[in-house]
């Protein structure tokens, strides 16, 4: 049986859009007469979600997190995963993603793991989660894997939410600043120099002549700089894009940076620690979990480094060893992954190396807010200083001309 999405007309006139089941489109179309629906479109449920523009991220990481929190929760209460699939159909939360989680369930039916189908049904999915995944199904603990996973990316989530909302108050520090700029430099200053008169240039203070021909340049070539700054992002990008040793020594160089290079360190050694933890306790293979835990740092150069050492652990070595050669986790990670090694509690230990680097994350990054905000602020008052003095000081000196 396959599930259907249709739309269609009831016997009033009234708009009718749900799910069907049914073997094919004929018998859907048969099922929706007997219910007094006259369907103007079928498709297959998992296809009609992912086809709109405005749907193609349905299923994205926020909905990911609750449908993977949920049916780990049904599972620990002894459904089994169709059943729980059914009665995720009926959530409210999930009302959005009905299709796709039909669409899953129905691949479930037939045969396929619960990984593939969900990846085929989710277009953004990570590669760590279908390695989560089909570790727990595995190893029989799907239940518990899931409820990682949700966990997980819900602390990646809040992390994102986190950036966002610390950048939220620059970016109005600069719009502020653009703001001013315009108002003063494109409406005040040249007021004032034409109440003045025709001859003032030629009078005015040297740091009122300055901003002035700022202005008028800006106002003048302000199309050629928006064309060079869009021509200039369009080539840096085709140069990453050209060579994929670009974009790793591009990487490299964010890890160099004086204070975000430290933040941007601990947030990878965060992410590569709590996601090598949570595979190897789900029971994944630990060649494959180094790659995918490189690939879910989402930095460049890790991920090329993740998966030369994952050839090196095939091949004999360590994982102590390997990542003490991956720059700059080696220096952060490699003394806690022997110490797990020794112990044999490598999952815990890595849990807690990534919880450590979370909190180092979160001071790193209120550090470098707590010298950004106050530096924007800076700026903006001495650019507004500039240019109070440059309106004030004609003033002052066509008052004492006057006098």
């Amino acid at each position: 049986m396959t599930t259907y999405a249709y739309t269609g007309y009831d016997k009033g006139g009234k708009k009718q859009r749900g799910l069907i089941e049914a073997s094919d489109r004929k018998q859907a179309c048969e099922k929706l007469a007997a219910q007094g629906v006259l369907p103007r479109e079928i498709t297959p449920a998992a296809q009609e979600v992912g086809a709109s523009f405005f749907s193609r991220n349905a299923f994205g990481r926020a909905r990911r997190t609750l449908f993977y929190g949920e049916l780990s929760s049904l599972l620990r209460a002894g459904l089994p995963l169709s059943a729980a699939l059914e009665v995720l159909l009926r959530s409210h939360d999930l009302a959005a993603t009905r299709g796709i989680i039909a669409g899953i369930r129905d691949k479930i039916r037939e045969g396929a793991p619960l990984a593939e189908a969900i990846r085929l049904s989710a277009r953004e999915m990570h590669p760590a989660e279908t390695a989560f995944i089909t570790a727990g199904e595995k190893s029989g603990q799907l239940e518990g894997t899931l409820g990682s996973l949700a966990a997980f990316m819900g602390e990646e989530i809040k992390l994102r939410e986190r950036l966002v909302t610390a950048l939220i108050y620059p970016a109005i520090i600069v719009a502020v600043a653009a703001a001013i700029a315009v108002g003063l430099l494109g409406f005040a200053l040249p007021r004032l120099t034409r109440l003045m008169g025709d001859q003032s240039r030629e009078v005015l203070p040297f740091i009122t002549r300055f901003m002035l021909a700022a202005g008028d340049f800006c106002a003048q070539w302000w199309p050629a700089f928006i064309a060079l700054a869009a021509a200039a992002a369009f080539g840096f990008r085709q140069f990453l894009a050209r060579r994929a040793e670009n974009r790793v020594a591009l990487d490299r160089k964010l890890f160099a940076l004086p204070v975000a290079g430290r933040c941007y360190a601990a947030l990878v050694a965060m992410r590569f620690a709590r996601t090598l933890a949570i595979l190897l306790r789900g029971g994944a293979p630990l060649v494959e979990s180094i790659a995918l835990a490189g690939q879910a740092t989402g930095s460049r150069s890790i991920m090329a480094q993740a998966e030369r050492e994952a050839e090196a652990v095939k091949n004999g070595s360590s994982l102590s060893q390997a990542v003490g050669r991956m720059h700059p986790l080696g220096e952060m990670l490699s003394g806690i992954i022997e110490i797990g090694e020794n112990t044999g509690a490598l999952d815990q230990v890595l849990q807690g190396a990534g919880e450590r680097y979370h909190s180092a994350w979160e001071q790193q990054l209120a550090r470098v807010m707590a010298w950004l905000e106050p530096a924007l602020i800076l700026g903006v008052g001495l650019f507004v200083l500039l240019v109070v003095i440059a309106i004030l000081l004609p003033i002052l000196n066509l008052n004492r001309m006057l006098q």
